[in-house]
């Protein structure tokens, strides 16, 4: 069998198509008009009545649509194109209200405020379009019977199945992922675990099993659907034998494991975290005799097991509905739920400022004058810049050091973030002050976004391990001068890891004269705490 790669991105010969269905004419023409500076074809339709003729004669890669549109709704618009052969694989960018509850989306759709800035929808449109073409490669792949193996984080397991459930293909995906999904190191654990690997068998599309190495069924797959980092291989075969464990249609599967993969990432910060201790803080005898099946089963795990992590592999309902049971019993005080501690982070104290008084009364003069008339908030944005993932997870890690910060919904499970142009969290400085960190990835593809990306930013931090290469320093030159953004740069010092005299003349050398910050990443009693030493980094950026 010959081994094919869908992530591969497509060739330069290859030209997307976009509709942009809008009953805005002027919103719709402006982001057209953007789209074609991208390299891509657009066009534009006023209500969902045209946008079904353009569509249908078309045959667009995707559809920005409003959602309320015109004669015919963007979902009613989505519902008949992927009912036609010709246009089911056609991909959506839902524009919405900016509401706090959104309608769930269907695999492969986005939603996003109609208000959101250009470049932020124009990010959403590259990325959908380079999933088209992973998928597309993964079906022409799959229909010659080849084995099919990529990146989960560029062609996630959803996408799989619903490909091969459109397809009507059979055969099993098998999935591996290095670590758990959490990135804190705790003290007393050495390690954290090897990896995580399971497999999904599909029939005539239809998904029958889904097995982990802890757990199978639902809730095997609803895990594995969260998987945003690891890699997959599909091998096309179909099993006659295979036992059936999942009878749920697939399109109901994956609105309900991707719901509450959403749910979860929503309230990351207020559910108990895996690694966290649980115990009971009631007698047996006081707890209420008549609950539901879910909660008779946790706490009935609870007189065996005192760690989340155990609680959640065991108990036979999906992984969020677990933790949620135990948030309700934590807010009860039914149950206790603590944290053990992060090696090399100090515990937040809430009452320490991240800015003095003045900083932070210069920091608000000057985002006010950038801020439209009736905001309910002062903003600003950070543009962080990571020379490889790796560092840009530890640099996340010294983040959570700081109680004003608050990771983006997928980064607050300590989940590997992307390599894209994405927000990776907020920091509250006041109730209506707030700061915005956005990640800029230094690859090439990214260089048509950097002067959106750079608008209006107080700021660059270019993060590089302790080897900074001549050729890295001159890349992020580059990009301070296309963002039009002055930059500082961040070497993150691993655990143990020390920084000599000539290494540090060699750093500075190939950064010229830029303004050169050293942050350890564990802390050391000789050395300032590492949450103080980011505190003054950021200070830099105050006006």
């Amino acid at each position: 069998m010959t081994a094919a790669n869908p992530n591969a991105q497509a060739s330069a010969e290859t030209q997307h198509t976009v509709l942009v269905a809008d009953s805005n004419l002027n919103r719709a023409e402006r982001l057209a008009e953007a789209c074609r500076d991208l390299g891509l074809e657009a066009s534009t339709a006023v209500n969902g009545a045209l946008a079904l003729e353009v569509a249908l004669a078309e045959a667009p890669d995707l559809i920005v649509s409003e959602l309320d549109l015109p004669l015919v709704t963007g979902r009613k618009l989505a519902e008949i194109l992927r009912a036609n052969p010709r246009t089911h694989a056609v991909r959506f960018v839902f524009l919405g209200p900016e509401t706090s509850s959104h309608p769930q989306m269907e695999v492969g759709d986005t939603l996003v405020s109609i208000s959101s800035p250009r470049e932020e929808v124009l990010r959403i449109v590259n990325e959908q379009l380079t999933r088209c073409d992973r998928v597309a490669a993964l079906e022409n792949a799959s229909q010659s019977g080849e084995t099919v193996s990529g990146d989960l984080a560029k062609l996630p397991l959803a996408d799989l199945l619903q490909v091969a459930h459109l397809s009507r293909k059979s055969g099993r995906v098998e999935l591996e992922r290095e670590g758990d999904g959490e990135s804190l190191a705790l003290e007393g654990e050495e390690t954290q675990r090897e990896g995580e690997r399971g497999h999904v068998v599909v029939r005539d599309g239809d998904v029958l099993s889904a097995e982990t190495e802890e757990v199978e069924g639902e809730k095997a797959l609803f895990r594995m659907l969260a998987w945003r980092e690891g890699r997959f291989r599909f091998a096309a075969r179909r099993d006659p034998d295979a036992p059936v464990k999942i009878t749920a249609p697939v399109r109901a599967l994956l609105t309900e494991g991707l719901r509450q993969i959403a749910e979860w990432d929503r309230l990351a910060l207020q559910l108990p975290p895996l690694s966290a201790t649980v115990k009971l803080s009631v007698q047996t005898r006081e707890l209420p005799h008549i609950v539901h099946p879910l909660t008779q089963e946790v706490l009935l795990l609870l007189e065996h097991y005192d760690r989340v992590r155990d609680i959640v592999d065991r108990c036979s309902y999906p992984d969020y509905q677990v933790l949620r049971t135990l948030q309700t019993l934590a807010q009860r005080n039914m149950v206790a739920v603590g944290q053990q501690p992060v090696r090399g982070l100090e515990p937040r104290d809430p009452n320490v400022g991240l800015f003095s008084d003045a900083q932070l009364r210069r920091l608000r003069d000057h985002l006010e004058n950038a801020t439209p008339r009736g905001g309910r908030t002062v903003a600003g944005k950070l543009l962080i810049v990571p020379a490889a993932q790796g560092v840009l997870a530890d640099w996340l890690n010294l983040l959570r050091s700081i109680p004003q910060f608050e990771p983006s919904a997928g980064l607050g499970r300590g989940a590997t973030p992307r390599d894209e142009l994405a927000p990776l969290g907020l920091l509250r400085l006041e109730a209506d002050l707030e700061l915005e960190l956005v990640q800029l990835p230094g690859d090439d593809a990214y260089q048509p976004l950097r002067a959106f990306a750079g608008h209006g930013a107080l700021g660059t931090f270019h993060l590089h391990s302790t080897s900074v290469s001549e050729l890295e320093a001159a890349r992020a030159s580059e990009i301070d001068g296309q963002t039009r953004v002055a930059g500082q740069h961040v070497v993150l010092l691993s655990r143990k890891q020390k920084l000599d005299p000539a290494t540090l003349q060699e750093n500075l050398t190939a950064l010229d004269d830029a303004s050169l910050f050293l942050i350890p990443l564990a802390r050391d009693p000789m050395d300032r705490e590492p949450s103080e030493l980011l505190r003054n980094l950021l200070a830099r950026i105050v006006p």
